[in-house]
């Protein structure tokens, strides 16, 4: 019994690694598909404000406990309704 147990723990500990792998790897695809969206509303000018959303997006995910995607939605929302895209993340 104890044997087996020992034999189980790094198996398990391997496969606790897969899971968080790919969770993270879907988090990371989902936040990718919806900055994805926020770039359709953007000018080929405007696009290098992208990598700045992405990083403010993140800490503000963070700082105040909101999802990626309710921020990304709601950054989507304010460029939607013509606020300047220097001026959209002062309004999230």
């Amino acid at each position: 019994m104890i044997g087996t147990i020992r034999t189980l723990l790094p198996i398990l500990g391997i496969a606790g690694l897969g899971y968080g792998f790919v969770s993270s790897t879907k988090e990371a695809l989902a936040f990718s598909e919806q900055m994805g969206k926020v770039s359709t509303l953007l000018s080929t000018e405007s696009l290098p404000i992208l990598t700045k959303y992405s990083t403010e997006v993140k800490k503000m995910s963070t700082t105040f406990g909101l999802s990626t995607k309710d921020l990304t939605d709601g950054l989507y929302e304010i460029l939607s309704s013509s606020i300047e895209d220097s001026e959209a993340l002062s309004h999230l």
